[in-house]
């Protein structure tokens, strides 16, 4: 995947994002973004938005949580990512959580609503 660094005005830098990438909840905008330049290219890193395995969010799980309920802090959600059924952890405070997930839990609420009146 491929994004463009954009000169925003003094000393801002921006980037475009695939559409893949917002689609998939990754990265949205508003997010803090750092990066990194390498030998090969530049490694994007999104600091409201990590990807964690397994074991690394348990043994962070008190200051992963700590820091999404801090608005002074860029975390916003982290995306756990498994082998199978991997899964999002985001703020139990309503007004925290991104808009996308919101919408997926109304199709999901939709979607098993359908299916009990269907049975």
């Amino acid at each position: 995947m491929k994004t463009k660094i954009v000169v925003l005005g003094d000393n801002e830098l921006g980037f475009t994002i695939p559409q893949d990438l917002l689609e998939s909840g990754r990265f949205l905008p508003g997010d803090s973004i750092s990066y990194r330049v390498k030998t090969h290219g530049c490694e994007i890193i999104n600091l409201s938005c990590p990807v964690l395995p397994v074991a690394r969010f348990r043994r962070n799980l008190n200051g992963i949580l700590r820091n999404m309920n801090n608005p002074r802090h860029p975390l916003r959600r982290v995306f756990v990512a498994r082998k199978k059924n991997s899964y999002w952890v985001v703020p139990h405070e309503i007004s925290l959580q991104p808009d996308f997930l919101k919408q997926a839990d109304i199709i999901s609420d939709q979607n098993n609503n359908d299916r009990n009146n269907s049975e």
